[in-house]
């Protein structure tokens, strides 16, 4: 027996009346439809986001090179596949109301480096999160990716920031001067392995406080 429009019929009844089999193929054709309609909406591209956050006053947002004493900061949009209506933070992986979020620190070489990453779910729309190196992590300066797999159910995408960490290194020969006091400072910059460039081309701008350069010279 099968139920079709509210009435039982037997086989051979459906075999026999062609109105029967009409409504029959209707039906057979629409729950298809629905089918692939379901399957296309669960397989929909997802269209995650991730874009660095400004280290610290006066830097631009976009710039991705960050001082050795920076905390890298990005901030991801999931576009729903992963959300979390409570504020809350989380170590390198974030499993949230909906979804998860886990996080990979990779050198240039595509190595993985164990890594402390504080995920916190942020108040301005339940599918943003801030993602936060912390300075007080030691490591070997160049070219990081942070890699970021976003998974909820079937439903995966991974997203990655590509960043330098500490390719500029500012020596001073004491911490405070004097007016007029002559100033010695020694520059270095690295490559995306950390190994030294003895060929750079260096400038420097001596600023005060936020007004425009006051000072400055380039290797010559």
């Amino acid at each position: 027996m099968r139920r079709l429009d509210g009435i039982y019929i037997t086989i051979s009844d459906f075999a026999a009346n062609p109105e029967v089999r009409r409504k029959g193929g209707i039906g057979i054709m629409l729950g298809i439809l629905l089918g692939s309609l379901a399957l296309f909406i669960s397989n929909a591209q997802v269209n995650a986001t991730i874009a660095p956050i400004a280290a610290r006053e006066g830097v631009a947002a976009s710039v991705i090179s960050y001082h050795i004493s920076d905390s890298p900061t990005f901030l991801i949009k999931t576009d729903g596949l992963v959300q979390e209506t409570n504020q809350k933070q989380e170590t390198s992986t974030f499993t949230a109301e909906k979804g998860k979020i886990t996080t990979t620190l990779l050198n240039n070489t595509k190595d993985t480096i164990t890594s402390l990453v504080y995920i916190n779910s942020e108040p301005a729309g339940n599918d943003t999160f801030r993602l936060t190196l912390p300075a007080t992590q030691q490591f070997t300066p160049g070219k990081l990716t942070l890699s970021v797999q976003l998974s909820f159910g079937s439903k995966t995408q991974t997203v990655t920031q590509d960043f330098t960490w500490g390719v500029l290194a500012l020596n001073f020969d004491q911490s405070t001067y004097k007016v007029n006091e002559k100033a010695t400072i020694g520059m270095a910059v690295l490559d995306d392995n950390g190994r030294t460039l003895c060929d750079a081309r260096l400038s420097l701008n001596a600023v005060q406080s936020s007004q425009a350069p006051s000072y400055s010279t380039s290797q010559k």
